[in-house]
């Protein structure tokens, strides 16, 4: 660490007064919890370039975390004497040091007090007063004195004019950050929108499509009854043949018994009549099952057809 001075008989300092990390008596002091004591930039360079953590207890730091030593430390490193590196003064008490610099040492560098005005002197204090009496800005001072006066005002007022154009221009941006944001809701809705009329549409077109499968079902159902209807009077019809030939073909067999009664009774005559007889029960036989055969097809072909239908109907489906 840099000073501009050095201490007058080091070696009779207090360790208890010393810094562990940097070996010279503490500038700025700050400790952890336990009371372990270092320079503030000492111990800030530690935290920050070797580990988070004090270097005599392990505790675990933060720059946040440093407490400030006690004031009474902070007297007694004021008190220690030191002796000016610049001019060589010795006996100087280290707190007041600082003063000694800026106000009386006579080997300091300093600016002229008119650098205000823009004089570019800088020189030793020692020799300030005699560059005084031949500086051509001080003696201006009190002409330009309202003029500087103005010049800080008009200073001010655009420092201020800045600041207050820093933040409109701040709020512009959270302006234009919140008109994006609800760009980007008001896209978010319409794509939503968008989505949700296309499903709409979907679901007409399927609402439509269902709609007409309905009517073609509705159609099919009917011609279906139809079928049915048309079946059942033909199952009527042929249950009615059905009857009709087994009413023939009983009314065969009890002819046939008849013409074997007639034959023993009357003779040969007999028997041609009744052969002549059964001849004609045979035909009308023969007709009705002709006639049963049809109907029996008929109804076969209708089931059929009812039964394709059903088929095409459901691959359709």
């Amino acid at each position: 660490m840099t000073t501009k001075y050095e201490y007058i008989n080091e070696s009779s300092i207090s360790p208890n007064l010393i810094c562990t990390i940097c070996g010279s008596p503490f500038e700025d002091p700050y400790c952890c919890s336990h009371g372990h004591t270092f320079c503030r930039e000492c111990i800030t360079r530690w935290i920050l370039t070797e580990k988070p953590s004090c270097p005599l207890c392990q505790e675990r730091l933060t720059i946040n975390s440093l407490i400030k030593a006690p004031h009474a430390l902070c007297g007694i490193l004021d008190d220690l004497l030191v002796k000016c590196k610049i001019c060589g003064e010795i006996d100087l008490h280290r707190g007041n040091f600082d003063e000694h610099i800026q106000k009386r040492c006579p080997k300091t560098v300093i600016s002229c007090s008119a650098a205000d005005l823009q004089c570019p002197w800088t020189g030793q204090r020692a020799h300030f007063d005699r560059h005084l009496r031949g500086c051509h800005y001080e003696p201006m001072r009190a002409t330009l004195s309202q003029l500087l006066s103005e010049n800080k005002t008009m200073k001010d007022r655009i420092q201020q004019m800045t600041i207050r154009l820093t933040e409109q221009q701040n709020e512009i941006g959270l302006l234009n950050e919140y008109a994006n944001q609800r760009r980007n809701q008001i896209q978010g809705q319409q794509n939503s929108i968008t989505h949700l009329n296309e499903q709409i549409k979907q679901e007409r077109i399927k609402l439509d499509e269902q709609r007409q499968q309905n009517q073609q079902l509705i159609k099919q159902t009917e011609e279906v009854n139809k079928y049915k209807n048309e079946n059942q009077i033909l199952t009527r019809k042929l249950a009615q043949a059905n009857d009709r030939i087994s009413s023939l073909i009983e009314e065969s067999k009890n002819n046939k018994v008849r013409m074997v009664k007639l034959k023993e009774d009357h003779g040969g005559l007999t028997y041609i009549v009744g052969a002549r007889h059964g001849q004609v029960n045979t035909v009308a036989l023969l007709v009705l099952g002709i006639i049963a055969l049809v109907i029996a097809l008929a109804l076969s072909v209708r089931i059929m057809l009812m039964c394709g239908r059903d088929r095409n109907n459901n691959n359709a489906s």
